[in-house]
């Protein structure tokens, strides 16, 4: 059986509190209680935002519409139009509802319902996965990169972008119980334009969900995140376990 992937993009803005370096904020990223926090962000979002299975258009019916009935995705008329080439209508199994091929399709790739009665359909992502690797990039502005002893100063104020790229493997029924190791990656670069940050991330090598925007960072004590050294850059973790509803996990 193969094993599937996916890859979730994340935005946080995060604060650096008083008298923290760009040290304890690596400590931070590259800890288990960032990982415990990126997973309590991820898990909601895949259970509310996961597109429908690909092949669940398979079973949706062509059919041919004479009346004045609009498609409520778009909200224009599923019949004919009075020039031009009629659009493919489709009706929804089992429910029955009519829609533009291409409305519904689009409508699928964010969500899983019919979007008139909300008639769930099969996930593409369900089961259990776990996280394996979490990898950081800290986006601080240029003039920072420039300081001789930027890693040890204090940057107390200074708000700092974080690009996260999260990777979840599912868990298969003959792994539950098995623990996983969880890369932690961290690096920082300079706040240019979005498409060189773009340019200067690792590619994900998975299917790409979608992107979560303007998170909470946990807060960051140095005293105690200051301790934890990043030997620990694969915390095993153990596997978010199944539900009997076919639903995303809650996070352990």
């Amino acid at each position: 059986m193969t094993q599937r992937g996916v890859t979730v993009r994340m935005s946080v803005r995060y604060t650096v509190p008083d008298r923290s370096s760009m040290c304890d904020v690596f400590d931070l990223v590259l800890s288990p209680s960032w990982v415990s926090f990126v997973s309590q962000a991820v898990v909601p979002y895949l259970k509310h935002s996961t597109p429908a299975d690909r092949t669940v258009m398979d079973d949706f019916t062509p059919i041919s519409v004479s009346s004045a009935d609009d498609c409520v995705i778009c909200m224009s008329s599923l019949g004919p139009p009075t020039t031009g080439r009629s659009p493919v209508v489709v009706r929804t199994e089992p429910c029955g509802h009519c829609f533009h091929a291409a409305c519904i399709a689009s409508w699928l790739e964010r969500r899983s319902t019919c979007p008139t009665c909300r008639h769930p359909f099969p996930k593409q992502i369900r089961g259990s996965y776990a996280l394996r690797a979490v990898s950081t990039a800290l986006v601080v502005p240029p003039d920072v990169l420039a300081w001789t002893d930027a890693m040890h100063m204090n940057l107390g104020g200074i708000a700092i972008r974080t690009i996260v790229h999260v990777t979840l493997v599912e868990v298969l029924p003959s792994m539950t119980g098995t623990k996983f190791a969880c890369e932690l990656h961290a690096a920082w670069i300079g706040d240019y334009p979005p498409s060189a940050v773009k340019r200067r991330l690792p590619a994900p090598t998975k299917q790409h969900l979608g992107a979560l925007h303007d998170q909470s960072a946990p807060t960051l004590n140095a005293r105690r995140d200051a301790a934890v050294k990043r030997k620990r850059r694969r915390e095993p973790t153990p596997p978010l376990p199944p539900r009997r509803d076919g639903r995303c996990p809650d996070p352990v």
